[in-house]
């Protein structure tokens, strides 16, 4: 599944960096050849101003802060408000430690979002270790405009709200002379993710084969007696979707899936039977395999099935066929095998 509310992927990676310092000339690390100026030097050069010039070296250990506003405007953001914090440090000596920097800056839009980020640079005495990470929390919200070309122009598009959490973190180990090994976890976080539209069905279906998501999964309600069993947004999700749906009650608790109800009109049945076995073999779930018959069903060799089955040796695999009580339809006669079977998960296919 491309992603999981509520949890974290993680992802580790083992990399390493050649870092070419060779005829870098850094103010920090070298001599300086040329001297450095900067605004306040100019205007004091001008203004002939006869006060003792700020010192420009650096203290090892000392913390040093600017403070920078932040205001602009972007079709895409409105207004932004903010500020920003500028942190820098000397960590060792200064004739062979780079300075350390970090940059955390926040700020909102008239566009209902919020942003904050640190990024840090931290170099341990002697450039033995480098530490650089990257921080963010997103409250957002944009519009979309799908995917393609064929798009209106005066299109507004689809309000898209989501939260967004970033933690990334980079460690890197002086081993040679300009050689280092690095490791890094990069664990991110979507909270969630608000696509407006009118019909609701179809937003999430294009949302999730636009984002080639493995499964949708929805709560069940609402819908009336008709579509008891789903509700009215899940059932056209279950007819419509290219996607599988995973269709959850509302009054649902959290067990471990120990077998899985397959109902099947057993036309495609091998194609289905591996997507089924899929699905539920890693969770360790057995399944059984229903198949309600009609009067006017051509009568079925069970062999057909046993044969199908046992192409599956690693699987617990069973099977029932059941005549469907006429006297009621099709829901209210899953509904009793759902209360006499009681699976963890019911699984069907549609055309």
């Amino acid at each position: 599944m491309q992603f999981s509310l509520k949890k974290y992927l993680f992802s580790f990676f083992l990399f390493i960096q050649v870092s070419l310092l060779m005829g870098q000339t850094d103010s920090s690390v070298l001599k300086i050849q040329t001297p450095q100026k900067d605004l306040i030097d100019y205007l004091r050069h001008y203004t002939k101003s006869k006060g003792k010039a700020p010192d420009a070296s650096m203290q090892v250990g000392k913390l040093y802060r600017t403070y920078l506003p932040v205001v602009g405007y972007g079709p895409a953001v409105g207004f932004v408000f903010g500020g920003g914090i500028s942190f820098s440090s000397l960590l060792g000596p200064a004739s062979n430690t780079h300075i350390s920097s970090a940059l955390l800056n926040a700020s909102v839009t008239t566009k209902e979002q919020f942003y904050m980020n640190l990024r840090t640079n931290l170099y341990l005495p002697n450039d033995k270790w480098i530490l650089q990470g990257d921080f963010r929390i997103m409250l957002y919200a944009q519009p979309t405009y799908g995917l393609g070309i064929h798009k209106n122009e005066s299109d507004s598009g689809q309000n898209m709200r989501f939260n967004y959490l970033r933690f990334y973190e980079k460690a890197y180990r002086n081993v040679a002379k300009h050689f280092y090994v690095g490791m890094g976890i990069v664990p991110g976080k979507i909270n969630h993710v608000i696509s407006s539209s009118f019909i609701t069905d179809a937003n999430i279906m294009k949302y999730a084969s636009d984002k080639h998501f493995d499964f949708i999964c929805i709560s069940r309600r609402g819908g009336g007696r008709v579509k008891k069993i789903f509700g009215t947004n899940t059932s056209n999700l279950i007819l419509q979707s290219e996607v599988p749906v995973i269709a959850v009650p509302n009054t649902y608790r959290h067990v471990k899936i120990k077998s899985v109800l397959y109902a099947t009109d057993l036309s495609d049945l091998e194609k289905e039977m591996k997507k089924v076995v899929e699905f539920a073999n890693p969770l360790g779930a057995e399944i059984e395999l229903l198949h309600l018959n009609y009067p006017s069903d051509i009568v079925f060799n069970s062999k057909v099935i046993e044969n199908i089955i046992r192409k599956f040796p690693k699987s617990h695999i069973k099977y029932s066929l059941e005549n469907i009580n006429l006297l009621y339809n099709l829901v209210v006669n899953l509904q009793a095998v759902i209360k006499k079977h009681k699976p963890s998960i019911l699984v069907m296919f549609t055309d």
